[in-house]
């Protein structure tokens, strides 16, 4: 303000994860706007990386679901925003979880209940597909050498 003042506004913006992109880590904050400047090394192993195209505009509404459990949600270090659509979660187990495009919530739900159940994270699979709420499908990674091994006996 002349003559002799200056005015500084700051606005701070929370991260809520680390949208990557075209070649490039963004942090992000819930409404999908990117942080420029900020380093995003310092918020590596605090906050989820998150993949796909809009993904940033979309992830504050799943990450939202996944706060209801949120020790259970420690588990998960990767999500990917599908075809504008849908998510799938990658667990620091290996597994890959296929979440629906309507009732998120649900199926978030049923995953907490196999693993209190069934231990589901820990058995082996390398990817659970719960896109249709009536099944539950379950992708285990086989060694091929056994498998020949077994055919030859």
């Amino acid at each position: 303000v002349l003559p002799n003042t200056i005015k500084i506004n700051i606005k701070e913006k929370n991260p809520i994860g680390i949208w990557q992109y075209e070649m490039s880590n963004k942090l992000i904050t819930k409404n999908g706007e990117i942080i420029s400047a900020a380093n995003v090394n310092k918020f590596k192993n605090i906050l989820p990386i998150i993949h796909g195209n809009f993904a940033n505009k979309n992830a504050n509404s799943i990450l939202k679901v996944l706060r209801t459990n949120e020790i259970f949600a420690k588990n998960i270090w990767s999500l990917t925003y599908i075809n504008n659509r849908r998510w799938n979660l990658h667990f620091n187990q290996g597994i890959i979880v296929l979440l629906p495009s309507k009732g998120i919530l649900e199926a978030w739900n049923k995953i907490i209940k196999l693993q209190d159940q069934y231990n589901v994270l820990n058995l082996g699979l390398t990817e659970l597909d719960l896109r249709n709420p009536a099944k539950i499908l379950g992708r285990i990674n086989f060694d091929k050498s056994l498998i020949k091994n077994r055919k030859s006996l």
